[in-house]
């Protein structure tokens, strides 16, 4: 019995950590942060948080982090206050080209096509 509390409380510990690295993501979604800079944060090590992660979301921490972004320039694509190049900077790309890319291999659209495709809707 003792062991399932144990388990029991690890689990619930695992999720508080997932949560946090969630929150974390979201607060610094304009950022390029990469694993290092995010275990960091965490004091975790790599492998540890890499495997939590996988297990409790069945993704890597960096393609949860950029679909996080995606999501982002997509509502501000929708909202229309900011053109491409502004959107891109503001979500911490290098380069229109590379959230360009980004865009693109996610939704299978150019951000061009995708602001075209959502006003239509509208």
């Amino acid at each position: 019995m003792g062991e399932r509390l144990s388990t029991t409380a690890r689990e619930r510990t695992e999720d508080d950590v997932v949560k946090r690295l969630e929150s974390y993501l979201i607060e610094n979604i304009e950022y390029n942060l990469n694993l290092q800079c995010i275990c960091s944060h965490l004091r975790m090590s790599r492998t540890h948080l890499v495997t939590l992660f996988k297990s409790k979301k069945g993704m890597g921490v960096i393609e949860f982090y950029k679909q996080l972004k995606i999501e982002k320039a997509k509502i501000y694509i929708r909202e229309e206050c900011l053109n491409l190049t502004e959107i891109s900077e503001k979500l911490g790309y290098n380069s229109i080209h590379s959230f360009s890319r980004h865009v693109r291999k996610v939704t299978d659209m150019s951000p061009s096509e995708y602001a075209k495709s959502v006003k239509s809707f509208i």
